[in-house]
């Protein structure tokens, strides 16, 4: 009987050796090794930067602070607000086969009206003035979309829901003085201002030789009482334009992102592309752009697709946040450059984690 119990031993130890074994020759080689840890953040260290894209990362100062939805999980970051040291960020989210407007606080969704009866929503813009929240976006319906402004949570339409007309959306909100004002556009043809709910303005550009089609307000700023209403109209390929008011500045062939006034200065980022004709080819030219009072600034060799989606001025920084797409195209989709502009200087974001598509950016100063 011991006989028989030692045979078990040394078979159990035998069977358990060989199993070590085969799980260790299993092993496909060494481990990765730990990836570097990334550089220093030296950007303008008397402010804090906020910035965000289309996926689930809010970042501060080269760290990931804030994850806004777990893993992989689809979505996309329009826009952030920093407000009594709290982070707002507006986007969307997916759930099932609907994309959702979103409102994120210091990481945490939050409540925006939306109905079941939605097929589709998406925030665009967010803005914080005392005790309220205000977010621009849209809900959608089985064939239209209509401009939303949400405040608090509660949603409101911009335009009518039941019109039947082309589309509309808010693509940007401002508050000055208690007034709210959002831009976008409504149908077919009308860039859009409203003030309070109602229109203020119907914007669109007529040269006297091209008519225009589709005309879409981008960004809205409001400073010293006047309207600063950053858009695009249609005319085969876009058309970048800022009015002044009623007043219209037009920069050529292109698209602006973001406008942004500081003092007596009027900052545009966008895009422009060189050659009309060129648009429809593997090899246009498409620069990342920033206009200041009209001066146009180059930022990028034209080689790769590049834009400027949001510009924001803190003192005498400019900070700019946009995108470069490359690769066996030049023109998305395709590999993405994550990238902040400081005073002109490029800041590529990969290095601290940040990836995809960069698309807002805020600063807030250290020494107040």
């Amino acid at each position: 009987m011991i006989k028989i119990l030692r045979s078990l031993s040394i078979l159990s130890l035998l069977f358990g050796l060989l199993l070590g074994f085969a799980a260790c020759s299993s092993d496909t080689g060494p481990p990765e090794p730990p990836k570097p840890p990334a550089p220093e953040w030296t950007v303008t260290p008397d402010a804090d930067v906020y910035i965000v894209g289309n996926h689930n990362m809010v970042m501060k100062n080269g760290k990931i602070i804030h994850h806004l939805e777990k893993g992989d999980f689809p979505m996309c970051a329009n826009s952030v607000f920093v407000y009594g040291g709290d982070v707002y960020v507006a986007g969307h989210r997916r759930e099932n086969d609907r994309q959702i407007a979103s409102l994120w606080k210091n990481g945490k969704l939050q409540k925006l009206e939306v109905s079941n009866k939605d097929e589709g929503s998406s925030a665009r813009s967010v803005f914080v003035s005392g005790d309220n929240v205000y977010v621009a976006g849209y809900k959608s319906g089985k064939r239209f979309r209509t401009a939303t402004l949400w405040i608090n949570g509660v949603a409101t339409s911009l335009s009518d829901p039941d019109a039947d007309s082309y589309q509309a959306e808010a693509r940007s909100v401002f508050v000055s003085d208690g007034d709210v004002y959002v831009g976008g556009y409504d149908g077919f043809y009308d860039g859009i201002v409203w003030k309070n709910g109602e229109v203020l303005r119907r914007y669109r550009y007529w040269d006297g030789i091209t008519p225009n089609n589709q005309t879409c307000i981008k960004s809205v700023f409001v400073s010293g009482g006047i309207v600063y209403a950053a858009g695009t109209d249609w005319i085969g390929t876009s058309r970048a334009i800022l009015w002044k008011n009623d007043e219209p500045h037009l920069f050529g062939l292109g698209s602006p992102g973001s406008v942004f006034v500081s003092g007596d200065d009027v900052y545009v980022g966008g895009s422009k592309v060189v050659d009309q004709n060129d648009i429809l080819s593997a090899g246009f030219k498409n620069y990342a752009v920033l206009w200041k009072n009209g001066a146009e600034h180059i930022l990028t060799d034209g080689e790769e697709y590049a834009s400027v989606y949001s510009v924001f001025v803190l003192g005498d920084n400019v900070y700019l946040a946009g995108t470069e797409y490359y690769g066996p195209e030049h023109f998305p989709p395709g590999q993405v450059k994550s990238i902040i502009w400081v005073n002109g200087e490029a800041i590529r974001l990969e290095p601290y984690g940040f990836t995809g598509r960069t698309t807002s950016v805020y600063a807030v100063s250290r020494t107040e």
